[in-house]
């Protein structure tokens, strides 16, 4: 005889309630999926991504979540909203390379790259820092829709046997 396994924990809170833990989620790596009750996954994620994107800080000393240096990697990097979003406001990276708190669209009149060099004060890992912190904020994003998948599609789970369609054991 066949024993069915309903996914207990989505079906527990209610549906109003997913879109605060996506939003916990979004935050912090596995949040959402601790509020909704998986456990294995939510830790799985937490000690995953978080890593990754410290990692990343640190190889690209802190200059990885910059809007203005790095355009179109703070978009993968914003999965990670709980350590983009402050990052972003402190932005250490164009404060030491851009003179005068200047971006790149809007430079400073007669400041010359070339002569003053952008890869002077650039670490030379920084690539791999904002590559890996790009990785974090994407694998969160997987993450979320996982949380999503979980608990707007609940699955059946067969423990032992076969079973029919109909749910009954042959």
């Amino acid at each position: 005889m066949a024993k069915q396994i309903t996914a207990a924990p989505a079906a527990a809170k209610p549906s109003a309630m997913l879109w605060v833990d996506a939003l916990l989620g979004w935050l912090l790596p596995g949040a959402g999926h601790l509020s909704r009750g998986f456990r294995r996954q939510g830790w799985i994620a937490l000690f995953v991504i978080v890593p990754i994107f410290s990692l990343g800080l640190v190889l690209s000393d802190f200059e990885a979540v910059s809007r203005d240096l790095h355009p179109y990697a703070f978009w993968a990097e914003l999965g990670f909203a709980g350590a983009t979003l402050p990052l972003l406001k402190i932005d250490p990276a164009a404060n030491k390379v851009l003179p005068d708190h200047q971006s790149i669209t809007n430079p400073v009149p007669g400041w010359d790259v070339q002569s003053r060099g952008w890869d002077l004060d650039v670490s030379s890992w920084s690539d791999t820092g904002v590559l890996f912190c790009c990785v974090a904020g994407l694998l969160n994003l997987l993450a979320l829709f996982d949380l999503l998948d979980r608990s707007l599609s609940p699955r059946r789970a067969v423990r032992t046997g076969q079973a029919t369609p109909a749910g009954n054991s042959a």
